[in-house]
């Protein structure tokens, strides 16, 4: 019980992370988007992406959708503080950087999301493989004992039995 809770209680800790370090990344592509704004005007993205990529990579899927999202509010909402050329925004090929920003962030965390689960699968796995392994190999050990006993046994008898012995040398001659 005491386990259990202790499990559930990291996982949180680790979701919380995750989502506090997306909220992190974004804030920090943000405060860079706007220290650099001379010179990367017409490439707002860059450091944003940077930020999704990092945030899925670190968190999953949840705080990568949540980088994406904080960066897409933030990428609207900067245009009238960094150049002329980030207030094509407004207009509609603006809109549709924005919108295709948005599906390769939605496909970086999805991808990311779906690299840890088959991490994950792999681990259990391989986990499941150590443990059949350790079984088969208990299992090898007590018929390997078994065999040596009745051979032993088989031995003994045989070395009781003079017409055994008999027999035994004539089929060998």
């Amino acid at each position: 019980m005491i386990r259990e809770s202790k499990r559930v209680g990291n996982k949180l800790r680790s979701k919380l992370l995750g989502y506090g370090f997306a909220l992190l990344c974004v804030a920090a592509s943000a405060l860079l988007t706007w220290l650099l704004r001379p010179v990367i005007e017409t490439s707002v993205f860059s450091l944003f992406i940077a930020a999704v990529m990092i945030s899925a990579w670190y968190g999953g899927l949840g705080p990568g959708l949540l980088a994406t999202v904080l960066a897409v509010a933030t990428i609207e909402s900067l245009p009238g503080q960094i150049s002329q050329a980030a207030q094509s925004f407004r207009a509609v090929h603006g809109y549709v950087r924005l919108f295709l920003f948005g599906l390769v962030a939605i496909l970086i965390s999805s991808l990311t999301a779906a690299r840890k689960r088959a991490e994950e699968a792999l681990r259990k796995a391989h986990a499941e493989l150590e443990h059949r392994v350790e079984e088969r190999t208990a299992e090898l050990a007590n018929a390997n004992r078994e065999l040596c006993v009745c051979r032993t046994r088989s031995n003994e008898w045989n070395h009781s039995q003079p017409w055994v012995r008999l027999q035994a040398q004539s089929l060998t001659n």
